[in-house]
């Protein structure tokens, strides 16, 4: 998850900051399953994208992508599998670099009692290679902190 820590002054109620989620050091990569969950009563999922053009770590290998996404905005949770498929030889994705992004609204700080929000990685977020084993996966969060303004 990149920026791990991201703070907004106060003056950024209403306005939008996106973060993005990244693969590092990866061998052999042919799939992924990324849960992630955020505080609803402060943050507000306004879009997302799969990062799979061209010059993005996904197509690099020349696979095709297969992006599966489900999106809870209520419970503050969102959902993403994404499967590579290939013809000939598998060597799967290796490297490094960001696969999706997500971006959100600051919601204004009189309704929440905290100022301090959290996006965390479900325990079942994995990477897959292509002999569907599990890659590590270093499922640290984020922080968004609101610092007030004196």
């Amino acid at each position: 998850l990149s920026p791990r820590t991201t703070i907004l002054p106060n003056s950024m109620e209403g306005s939008q900051f996106g973060v993005t989620i990244g693969l590092e050091e990866v061998v052999g990569m042919m799939g992924t399953h990324v849960e992630l969950s955020y505080d609803p009563d402060g943050l507000r999922l306004m879009d997302y994208t799969v990062l799979n053009e061209t010059n993005d770590i996904l197509l690099e290998s020349n696979a095709s992508v297969l992006e599966f996404v489900v999106v809870d905005t209520m419970n503050g949770s969102i959902v993403v599998d994404i499967a590579l498929v290939w013809t000939g030889d598998v060597n799967g994705v290796n490297g490094s670099g960001e696969i999706f992004e997500l971006w959100f609204e600051q919601l204004p700080l009189d309704s929440v009692s905290v100022d301090t929000f959290y996006l965390d990685f479900g325990d079942d977020s994995h990477i897959r290679s292509v002999d569907n084993d599990e890659i590590m996966l270093d499922g640290a969060g984020g922080v968004i902190y609101v610092w007030p303004e004196f």
